[in-house]
């Protein structure tokens, strides 16, 4: 969406017949955006890498805001490992760029030790077939000891 908005100042720029300045000045905040861009990447990465078990979802644990989300939630929870989450209705950017970061284009997502699960659908098969559990309580063990 941000590089969407700065092509279209740079066109109305140039439609619009305002100066070579005014032109620079939409392409530098093309280069803004990119960086920012790439700030809210290295944020999502330092989320995955920071927390071993994490869940982008709608809304909370305690108040999911969809019926996936919902789901995905119960499946976890029935593994009775703690988990980190991030609510992408509250963080936008996070919501807009996590889809390219993880080539997963939905929500829910569930991240174990760095590695995108999947979403609810492959998290609530895997809970139904003991994978999950497994999967979230592997790593937990050696930490444990």
């Amino acid at each position: 969406m941000p590089l969407t908005i700065a092509l279209r100042q740079i066109l109305a720029s140039y439609y619009n017949g305002l100066t070579d300045n005014s032109l620079q000045t939409a392409r530098g905040g093309l280069i803004m955006d990119m960086e920012h861009t790439m700030d809210i990447m290295d944020t999502i990465r330092e989320q995955i890498e920071g927390n071993r078990i994490i869940l982008y979802m709608k809304g909370s644990p305690n108040q999911p805001q969809c019926g996936f989300s919902a789901r995905t939630v119960q499946a976890l929870m029935s593994c009775g490992e703690r988990f980190a989450y991030v609510d992408v209705l509250s963080n936008p950017e996070i919501r807009a760029n996590l889809p390219a970061y993880a080539n997963w284009p939905t929500f829910p997502q569930l991240w174990v030790d760095g590695e995108l699960v999947g979403g609810c659908d492959i998290v609530c098969d895997m809970e139904a077939t003991g994978e999950l559990k497994a999967l979230v309580t592997a790593g937990s063990e050696g930490a444990e000891a």
